[in-house]
């Protein structure tokens, strides 16, 4: 897997959250999308200053993450046009590690 240079920026909630226990960003943790991506591509999670925090593996589409962010997994639908994927896991915008 290769980051190439795409980035969440992500809250300040959303950073405490995965420091303690959590493994998912959801979308109303990203406050703003950097770059172009695609399903299954490595981001870099950042904080609100630029500093890279870790990793993520994504499961929407740049495109996608901009309408999502700071959205509940709630809206995905609304926001979408479509629900999003069978599994619970889709509501997450990415799976981090490497934070």
């Amino acid at each position: 897997m290769k980051c190439n240079g795409a980035a969440l920026v992500i809250s300040t909630g959303a950073s405490a959250a995965l420091r303690k226990k959590s493994d998912s960003l959801l979308p109303d943790g990203v406050i703003d999308v950097i770059g172009e991506f695609e399903p299954g591509d490595v981001v870099e999670l950042r904080d609100s200053v630029g500093c890279v925090l870790g990793r993520g593996l994504v499961n929407y589409r740049s495109s996608d993450c901009k309408l999502l962010a700071g959205k509940s997994t709630d809206d995905i639908g609304s926001v979408l046009g479509w629900r999003g994927y069978a599994l619970t896991r889709s509501r997450w915008i990415a799976h981090c590690f490497d934070s």
